[in-house]
């Protein structure tokens, strides 16, 4: 997907859905930041995964929170939100198993701001 077909759907959809318009923020960042996406909005019956990226040979799980409202989205992300992403991302990788590293990101955006906290399970025993 390029940055001109994400601009036109942020336009489209800017007022329809907030989280969506987060969604396609984050999506556009990581492409202009070299991320190759592999996958959104990820649904099995163990919850969802906004983004797979893929970051170099690194599969990166990214969890997108968006407000206008509150200044840190990225305080949403709570441990039984991160335990769905985990569960959610042994499913996935039944069936994509060519990856040696993966990486779990959040991705903040309030407005417009976006912050990226990367590896955020790295210090977690």
């Amino acid at each position: 997907m390029s940055i001109f077909t994400l601009n036109q759907k942020i336009k489209k959809e800017k007022y329809q859905n907030s989280g969506k318009y987060g969604e396609l923020l984050a999506q556009k960042y990581l492409i202009k930041n070299g991320y190759e996406i592999i996958a959104t909005n990820y649904r099995c019956r163990l919850g969802e995964i906004d983004v797979i990226a893929k970051e170099k040979e690194e599969l990166v799980i990214i969890e997108v929170k968006y407000s206008d409202s509150i200044e840190n989205p990225y305080l949403r992300v709570d441990n039984r939100k991160i335990e769905r992403l985990i569960k959610t991302t042994r499913y996935f990788l039944s069936s994509y198993t060519n990856y040696k590293t993966i990486r779990f990101d959040v991705i903040s955006i309030y407005k417009k701001k976006i912050e990226h906290f990367k590896n955020i399970l790295k210090d977690t025993p």
